[in-house]
């Protein structure tokens, strides 16, 4: 469920059962797994999010979540905020022409976030071969 859906159970939904501790718990618990996965394996990866889930630091600090939240391997995420965020910040007219927090960049935001992040961060040499590879 989506709460930008406008239907009644989805409205009944985040009125009678969702809370941010829940959630915040559910969602460290998807990135440990992911995680403790890819360890296990051996893969080399990174991660990062489509915005930053971790600024809510009232959350951060609370005794279901700090525990979890300290177990996250944060040298793994790339080295922004969020995707989201970085756009915003860096091509605010091209990237993310709308100034809702619930909006999504553009393909052009997605680009420049693929061309100066992600494939800098992967140290790649030759970005139209990375580029074709995330595609």
């Amino acid at each position: 469920m989506n709460v930008g859906w406008n239907s009644e159970e989805v409205r009944s939904y985040y009125e009678n059962f969702h809370n941010e501790v829940s959630s915040m718990v559910y969602t460290i618990e998807h990135i440990l797994r992911v995680q403790w996965y890819l360890d296990g394996l051996g893969i080399d990866y990174f991660m990062s999010s489509y915005m930053d889930i971790f600024k809510w630091g009232h959350l951060r600090y609370h005794p279901e979540i700090s525990p979890l939240f300290s177990k996250i391997n944060f040298e793994k995420f790339l080295p922004v905020n969020g995707c989201m965020e970085w756009v915003r910040e860096n091509y605010i007219e091209e990237g993310m022409p709308s100034l809702n927090d619930h909006e999504h960049p553009t393909s052009f935001g997605h680009e420049k976030f693929t061309d100066e992040v992600i494939i800098p961060y992967l140290g790649g040499d030759n970005t139209v071969t990375i580029k074709q590879n995330l595609i």
